[in-house]
């Protein structure tokens, strides 16, 4: 039995002794205001080790860096700077050293490179770097403190830089956004805008770098043409705006804007018969390349006068709704700190990198306007529909989340850019992609493919086979359909639940029916760390019908409401998910599937999941806190141990110095006093 006096005792005892030490080390009464002192002089310690300061999202960024952050919050830029940006999409922003647009006919890096490039639609193509400057450059007076960024903008389709100065503390920013009109492929477009918050104004000058092109007068501006040789001599026409001749002033507490486009176009021909005929063959292919430019001028000065007459409201929006539907459907994964580890902004940067590089012919020569109507959204439907009906047999293989790879790499400049995406479509075009690829849908066929590779789902075509199914002729030669979809797809989602189900991973807008019907899939973990998918439809009635591995339930029919299941596997593996348009189809999968097993899919490691949520080596642990905090308390609990043995060991040693020690006189009679 537990003896409570004993016990309380010896508590006595020991606090005996340790108010025995205070008052050794501590004779004196310490004032109130030194105690106060020492607490502030903690907490500022603390404060400046730990960086209490990222409370304030500014507290460590340089005054110019502010006013970027500034900038970027005002107009609702997204990029980390307007949140704080220390996590890792962060740093893949920073380091990123391309800021890509392009509409698959035109496309520009304005982070480093800045000239125009002619893209290749095909992979093994190549890419025409044509050397030419399109874009204005704006320069103002340099001050002691000054910063800037760069970036692609991958939501809506365009390159954004901020350049800001500290003039008598107030933020002078210019900002450019540049885009290659999605509906409008001729078209490049530069917006240029100033913010002069200060009290005093100040001079800028525009300018366009020189190129070794030759120069055309026309109205209202100069159009610029080249001769390039590969193989066929590809003539190539450019007309931008003029830019002030003069340096603008910008007034006090002024803002304004100025806005450049730039026309292209490009005329191919065949020279090379003719160089092997001789002087009259070369006089030939003189006087033909002369017809063939003044007739490429004449075509570029129309377009050009047509283009600039349309109002900057106008052309935004195009662009805008173009890329709005092509961001239609997404891919979402979960923040992850383990090293080498796929993000965000990586996915979304590679995703609008690869639509950049491809026309969208479903949308070019479209007329758009706010307001949708049922017509148009008829026609969007319809558009969607050729996607799906290309997308058979793809995409077969793993999912392309794998990291390290080379569809990851981190891009140097343009052409290292260019060479990562063409290598995204030989792989989308290797794994059963080539019809969505090559065919008329064009981006919309590339953006399905890159979601079905990322998802690691394939379209299946099936042929229903069963009685209620077969076409029945009916007397007079007519035909009757039967209830069934006859010949029809299937979509199996093909991810690993053990490597690729450990983090939250979303997929919005699939496509998966002619009928236009939209799938978004859910995969999360439970308490348990087992993982689940929630699915719904974006059709308001239930069009759609899924099953998880083995397929041996009854299908479940998919509405707007999410429903959940738990993710199954077989063996032998088959597919976890299947979704059709039509409940027949699944349940001939059933009867198709052959397995020995069918089990929940296993819970994860811990240690997987914290990996992903705190990182590894040189990050955070145990709830995320950095290194650096765990060395420091180490560091200072062996500092106190040593420096308690220091103190023990020396009122041991005083022990011995008579009556007038401390520990002799009180404390070493109560320590070792018998219990």
């Amino acid at each position: 039995m537990f003896n409570w006096m004993a016990a309380k005792r010896w508590l006595l005892r020991r606090l005996s002794l340790m108010l025995d030490l205070a008052r050794h080390f501590f004779p004196r009464q310490v004032s109130r205001r030194f105690a106060l002192f020492a607490c502030a002089l903690f907490v500022l310690f603390i404060y400046t080790l730990f960086g209490w300061s990222s409370l304030n999202i500014y507290s460590r960024q340089p005054a110019t860096e502010h006013c970027v952050a500034d900038y970027l919050i005002r107009k609702g830029i997204n990029h980390p700077l307007a949140s704080g940006g220390d996590d890792e999409d962060s740093g893949h922003w920073r380091e990123n050293r391309v800021a890509f647009v392009g509409n698959g006919f035109l496309g520009i890096d304005m982070a480093s490179d800045r000239r125009l490039v002619l893209l290749a639609n095909e992979s093994g193509r190549s890419h025409l770097h044509t050397g030419f400057h399109p874009l204005v450059d704006v320069q103002m007076p340099l001050t002691s403190q000054q910063d800037s960024v760069v970036f692609a903008d991958p939501v809506d389709g365009v390159a954004r830089s901020v350049y800001c100065s500290n003039v008598a503390e107030k933020c002078v920013c210019i900002s450019q956004t540049v885009y290659a009109h999605r509906t409008r492929p001729e078209l490049l477009v530069q917006d240029v805008h100033i913010i002069n918050p200060s009290a005093s104004s100040f001079s800028m000058t525009f300018a366009r770098r020189r190129s070794d092109w030759d120069e055309h007068k026309s109205t209202p501006s100069v159009v610029f043409t080249k001769f390039f040789n590969g193989g066929k001599n590809v003539l190539l026409g450019v007309q931008c705006s003029a830019i002030p001749s003069k340096s603008v002033v910008i007034k006090p507490k002024v803002e304004d804007s100025f806005r450049f486009i730039c026309a292209v176009d490009t005329t191919g021909t065949d020279f090379d018969a003719a160089r092997g005929g001789g002087a009259a063959a070369a006089a030939t292919a003189a006087a033909s390349s002369a017809a063939t430019r003044h007739e490429l001028v004449k075509r570029l000065s129309s377009t050009f006068g047509r283009l600039y007459a349309l109002s900057s409201d106008q052309l935004d929006q195009e662009h805008a709704l173009g890329w709005k539907e092509l961001n239609s459907a997404s891919f979402h994964i979960s923040q992850s700190k383990a090293p080498n580890a796929l993000n965000q902004a990586q996915i979304d940067g590679v995703r609008h990198a690869l639509l950049s590089t491809v026309r969208a012919p479903l949308l070019e020569n479209v007329g758009t306007t706010t307001v949708t109507t049922t017509n148009q959204q008829k026609e969007i439907v319809q558009r969607w529909a050729l996607v799906v009906r290309h997308s058979t047999q793809c995409y077969a293989g793993h999912s392309t989340l794998l990291t390290p790879s080379k569809l990851w790499q981190r891009w140097d400049d343009l052409r290292s850019a260019l060479k990562t995406l063409d290598i995204w479509r030989m792989t989308l075009e290797h794994r059963g992609c080539s019809r969505l690829m090559r065919g008329p849908t064009g981006a919309h066929g590339v953006l399905q493919a890159f979601l079905l590779s990322l998802s690691a789902a394939t379209f299946t075509s099936s042929a229903s086979t069963s009685v209620g199914h077969i076409q029945q002729v009916q007397p007079g030669g007519k035909q009757q359909k039967g209830t069934g979809a006859g010949v029809g797809t299937r979509l199996e989602i093909g991810l690993d639940p053990e490597s690729e189900l450990h983090r939250h991973i979303q997929v919005d807008g699939l496509l998966v029916g002619e009928s236009g019907a939209r799938l978004s899939m859910d995969f999360q973990l439970d308490l348990s760390l087992k993982p689940f998918v929630s699915l719904r439809s974006t059709s308001s009635t239930p069009t759609l019908y899924a099953c998880t591995a083995g397929c041996q339930e009854a299908p479940f029919a998919l509405g707007q409401k999410q429903i959940s299941l738990a993710i199954k596997v077989t063996r032998p593996r088959t597919p976890i998910i299947f979704i059709s348009e039509h409940a027949d189809q699944l349940e001939l999968v059933k009867k198709t599937l052959h397995v020995i097993e069918i089990v929940d899919a296993p819970a994860h490691e811990q240690h997987t999941v914290d990996l992903h949520k705190h990182g590894g080596p040189g990050g955070g642990v145990g709830g995320g806190l950095p290194t650096l905090f765990w060395v420091v308390l180490v560091l200072v609990l062996i500092a106190f141990h040593l420096f308690l043995l220091k103190l023990l060991y020396t009122e041991w040693t005083n022990a011995a110095g008579g009556p007038g020690a401390p520990y002799s006189k009180y404390s070493k009679r109560v320590l070792f006093r018998r219990e």
